[in-house]
This record gives structure tokens, C-alpha cells and sequence, in this order.
């Protein structure tokens, strides 16, 4: 598959993956071979590719997004949620870097809708998935909006990890110093 992609052959890689997800030998090999595909898109939209659901990184970018999205709305495994978060992060820090239209609203709503909605079913893959996409937030939103991600963050960490002491203090402390000076900076409030 990685010979593929170097050759920017993305076309012939996808279509390779779907015989195999056609006929999967069992329920942890589609979970693998979906999370290949969504890789392979990523490479695509990174290198400009071209593969069944659009050609190029302008036609790309809505449709990873749109897959991405109805694939964490569906998967009932919380490691594979965490897989199409770390995914999905990919594909939005991509379409940053290369200045995409709709980058900033769509990290926005991932951000506030899509991503508390995840949290909210996951259990082991909670800290994890809830501070994955803390970098690109930092990256692509605005100090205001960092912080703010940070603060219902912190609010809505669940009372479990306390015992563990992993509180939100310790998860969300450097994020949230470093969006604070941010903030700070951006508002030359002192």
C-alpha cells in the first residue's frame, strides 16, 4: 500500500483495500483495513491525489470529512472512535496547511459538537481522545476558542479519574496555561 501512495498511485490502493473489505476473514481486519482507507485518504489529500470520493485536496477535504464523521457516528468500538479522531486531526491539520476554504468552521465544529458528543461514549479512550486534537486546535481556532475547548473540557471531565489522580488539573494544565497566554496576548488583557 505504501509503494502505492508514493507513486501517487491513490486510485489503485483504494481499490485494492475495497476487495479486501468486500470480503473481510473477520471483524478486526475490516476495523483495520477501514482505518487503512482513511489513512490512504489522508495521504491522498496530503499529496493532492485522486481516489473515488473526490480529485485533489479542494475535492477531498469535504468528503474525508463528511466519511469520517459517519464513521465515528457509527462505530460502537471506543478504539476505533479514537482511531477517526486521530484520522480526522490528519486531515484537518493537512487542510490547514495548505490553507483550505472551511478548515476553520469545520475544526469549530468538531471542536464543540462533534467532538463532546464522542466523549461522551467513550471510557478507556477518554483522555486520550479528548486531548489528541488539542495541537491542532491550538493551530488552526483562535486563542478565545482554544480556551474556551479547554475550560468544558475541564468542566466535563468525568469524576472517575479522580481516583486515579488524573484529574483535569494534570490533563489540561500546559494546554491550558498555553491558550490562556495566548488569549492574554491576543486581547492585551494583563
Amino acid at each position: 500500500m505504501s509503494l502505492l501512495e508514493e507513486a501517487n498511485r491513490h486510485s489503485g490502493g483504494e481499490q485494492l483495500l475495497q476487495r479486501f473489505i468486500a470480503q473481510p476473514v473477520n471483524r478486526e481486519q475490516t476495523k483495520w483495513l477501514k482505518d487503512r482507507m482513511m489513512s490512504l485518504y489522508n495521504h491522498a489529500l496530503e499529496y493532492d491525489g485522486a481516489v473515488s470520493i473526490g480529485t485533489g485536496r479542494a475535492n477531498l477535504f469535504a468528503p474525508i470529512v463528511a466519511l469520517s464523521l459517519a464513521e465515528l457516528d457509527a462505530a460502537p468500538d471506543e478504539n476505533v472512535r479514537y482511531a477517526l479522531v486521530t484520522r480526522l486531526t490528519g486531515a484537518f491539520d493537512t487542510a490547514h496547511r495548505h490553507k483550505l476554504s472551511g478548515t476553520i468552521e469545520a475544526v469549530q465544529k468538531f471542536a464543540f459538537e462533534t467532538l463532546p458528543a464522542v466523549l461522551k461514549r467513550q471510557q478507556q479512550q477518554y483522555r486520550n481522545t479528548a486531548t489528541h486534537s488539542m495541537q491542532l486546535f491550538r493551530d488552526v481556532l483562535d486563542a478565545q476558542l482554544c480556551l474556551q475547548y479547554v475550560v468544558e473540557r475541564m468542566e466535563q471531565y468525568p469524576q472517575r479519574f479522580e481516583a486515579q489522580y488524573d484529574n483535569a488539573w494534570r490533563r489540561f494544565d500546559n494546554w491550558g496555561k498555553c491558550c490562556l497566554s495566548r488569549f492574554c496576548t491576543a486581547t492585551h488583557w494583563f
